[in-house]
């Protein structure tokens, strides 16, 4: 039927029927292409809910066959499609949620071109209230619980671990592991004074997005009263500083903007950190109204291993930070290469254990790995080459303990690309990257990127925080 626009305005009584003909099925988000996306049945009610968040309106979700069956989603109105595939019929709900912020005009001027790293107080009580929550103990990666500063915050706050904020908070994170993100993000949209008061911020009152945190402000309130948050804030006032000083200015933007320079920049950066912070880093990248923010939301830095230069040190230390600032630039580099990325990768357990690491799609795999091989290719054109190096070996071993057993021969393949072709950008060199990656499931792994001998801060290997300064 050649290419089905079936374009729906208003509540359908009747969703449209796609035959398929495989139980793996290809879609399309607009120019987004995603292969092996949805596989039938789906396994529960939530993998039957398909999120096409965007924030400048409408989203176009396709079907990819021989030919494509589209639908067109409007913010904030759900839409139905119905597959059927060997006489059976499966319906999923497609949503597009909308802006997440409607930014205002007093906010675009004050902000616009501004890089800033911040610890707010709401930010800073929601992932305490998330550290003493019995899901905090049961799932490690979450938050940090071997720093100084995480001990502190359990002497000072696990005595009101049953106040019903916190039983509300480890309501969410056990009702759906995803509201652990959702819970960080909605932390960032309110404001928490001095007082204890609890609102959400200007830009954010418009938002149709539900935001899992606002039923909650009178409890959260009331946690930060009785649990004299104030005072420990105060008391931390030192240990912030040095922890933002660690993060500011955000490492490595420059080079970014030089290498990927088709991705739109931001008009503003802004991190957000907490030093509970786990392994569980994540980027948010928002529009409303002509103004885009980037919004990393990090732990602390690590400690650098001892073998390291003072200059190699300080560009490692702030890896957590640049692994972050990157999937805004890299993410949308690899979308129109995804056929040929998933094409060439092949064998997806041969490039990550799903044992170790949450990373199961090719698009997601080579975004990872191309993540961290930049921390190696930024060492290499700043730093003397025994430092860079060095750098590389220690990126490596990290990467092979998280699960990435071809990763060294990856970074290897991207480093020597970069060295061959210096007035290339990173963002050009993609499509070689791809190309080369059936040569590297057989290649020997470099000397120079995997040094398995290389002596390894044990603080950094398990990801630890040295936060001597917390008071």
């Amino acid at each position: 039927m050649g290419l089905a626009m079936l374009s729906l305005i208003g509540a359908l009584v009747t969703p449209p029927l796609v035959e398929v003909q495989s139980p793996t099925i290809d879609i399309r988000i607009n120019s987004g292409f995603y292969p092996g996306a949805l596989t039938l049945p789906p396994k529960d009610p939530k993998s039957a809910v398909i999120n096409v968040d965007d924030p400048n309106g409408d989203q176009r979700f396709c079907i990819v066959q021989a030919t494509e069956a589209c639908i067109v989603v409007p913010p904030g109105e759900p839409r139905h499609i119905d597959l059927r595939h060997n006489g059976s019929t499966f319906r999923y709900e497609v949503r597009n949620a909308g802006p997440e912020v409607d930014f205002s005009p007093a906010y675009v001027n004050r902000w616009r071109g501004s890089v800033r790293v911040e610890n707010p107080r709401a930010y800073e009580l929601v992932n305490i209230a998330i550290a003493i929550t019995a899901t905090a103990g049961r799932r490690p990666y979450l938050t940090r619980s071997d720093s100084v500063y995480s001990r502190m915050v359990a002497g000072h706050f696990r005595k009101l671990a049953d106040h019903e904020f916190i039983r509300s908070i480890e309501q969410l994170l056990v009702a759906d592991e995803a509201n652990y993100n959702r819970i960080r993000v909605a932390a960032a949209t309110l404001e928490l004074n001095p007082s204890g008061a609890t609102r959400v911020a200007n830009i954010y009152e418009r938002i149709k997005r539900p935001n899992v945190l606002k039923p909650l402000m009178a409890q959260m309130s009331d946690f930060a009263t009785r649990s004299k948050f104030e005072a420990f804030y105060r008391r931390q006032t030192r240990y912030y500083a040095q922890v933002r000083k660690q993060l500011d200015p955000v490492p490595g933007l420059e080079w970014l903007y030089k290498q990927f320079p088709s991705v739109d920049r931001p008009d503003a950066v802004r991190v957000l950190f907490s030093p509970l912070v786990g392994g569980s880093q994540m980027l948010q990248r928002t529009e409303s109204n002509g103004f885009t923010e980037l919004r990393p939301h990090v732990g602390t830095t690590d400690p650098a291993p001892h073998t390291l230069s003072a200059s190699a040190s300080k560009l490692f230390q702030t890896h957590i930070l640049f692994t972050e600032v990157n999937h805004g630039f890299i993410n949308p580099t690899s979308v129109p290469l995804v056929r040929e990325i998933t094409t060439n990768m092949g064998d997806v357990h041969r490039w990550s254990n799903p044992k170790v690491n949450p990373y199961t799609s090719p698009k997601l795999i080579f975004d990872e790995m191309m993540n961290w091989a930049l921390i190696s290719v930024w060492a290499q054109e700043t730093l003397a080459p025994s430092d860079a190096r060095m750098v590389a070996g220690l990126v490596s071993r990290r990467m092979l303990d998280r699960g990435f057993p071809l990763f060294a021969r990856f970074q290897d393949a991207v480093l020597t690309l970069r060295r061959e072709n210096p007035g290339m950008t990173v963002a050009s060199t993609y499509p070689a990257i791809v190309n080369l990656l059936p040569s590297l499931i057989s290649s020997k792994i470099s000397l120079l990127t995997y040094s398995p001998g290389l002596a390894l801060n044990e603080g950094w290997r398990r990801g630890a925080h040295a936060n001597s300064n917390a008071q």
